[in-house]
């Protein structure tokens, strides 16, 4: 993801946020905004080195879906 998402993103401080008009809570939303895109149409497209598969492909052949997590039994002390 190093090499291949935050490339794309550029470097940006809090100072250029305030100068810009921008609160933390916006940036983050675009900063999520953009890795979901790239997700999406970048990196579930890419064949993996180690399956021979893209992400996408290797996720629909398995037909399992999102799995639901199991419920686990609350902590005691």
């Amino acid at each position: 993801m190093r090499t291949q998402f935050l490339i794309e993103v550029a470097d940006t401080t809090s100072e250029d946020l305030a100068a810009a008009g921008i609160d933390h809570a916006t940036a983050l939303l675009e900063l999520n905004r953009l890795f979901v895109a790239w997700v999406e149409t970048e990196y579930h497209r890419r064949t993996h080195t180690e399956t021979g598969q893209t992400p996408l492909a290797r996720w629909e052949v398995t037909g399992t879906g999102w799995a639901t997590p199991r419920r686990c039994r609350p902590l005691t002390s």
